[in-house]
């Protein structure tokens, strides 16, 4: 009998694993790109975010992101976007320095949040 349970609860905990993935993964489809403008050695460098779902601007989100170089360990810089105009938003970031980072995007539209990771290029 003493089978039977702990079979029971590998069973319940595999569910509950599987009830948050797909939880987690439907959510809206947004596709994001940052491009950078400036330079490192400048003050700061200006991240230009665009959000779009099927090819439609999204409008209305609030966007926190948390860079990160992709190959070096600068540890993490935060960086809040604002938007410009729609599905475009602005932040503004002090690097140390120029190459490949990761951007980690959390995107709430007042309803869901949803997580997305971005990579860009700064120069140096």
């Amino acid at each position: 009998m003493k089978k039977y349970g702990r079979n029971i609860k590998y069973a319940v905990v595999l569910m509950v694993i599987l009830m948050a993935m797909i939880g987690c993964s439907s959510g809206p489809a947004y596709e994001a790109e940052i491009t950078a403008e400036g330079a490192v050695h400048e003050d700061k460098v200006v991240l230009h975010l665009t959000v779009t779902e099927g090819e439609q601007p999204v409008s209305g989100l609030d966007i926190k992101g948390i860079l990160e170089m992709r190959r070096m360990d600068h540890g993490i810089i935060e960086v809040h976007f604002v938007e410009t105009e729609a599905g475009t938003y602005r932040g503004e970031a002090q690097l140390p320095m120029g190459g490949e980072w990761i951007a980690t995007l959390q995107i709430d539209n007042g309803q869901e949040h949803v997580r997305q990771i971005v990579e860009f290029e700064v120069m140096d």
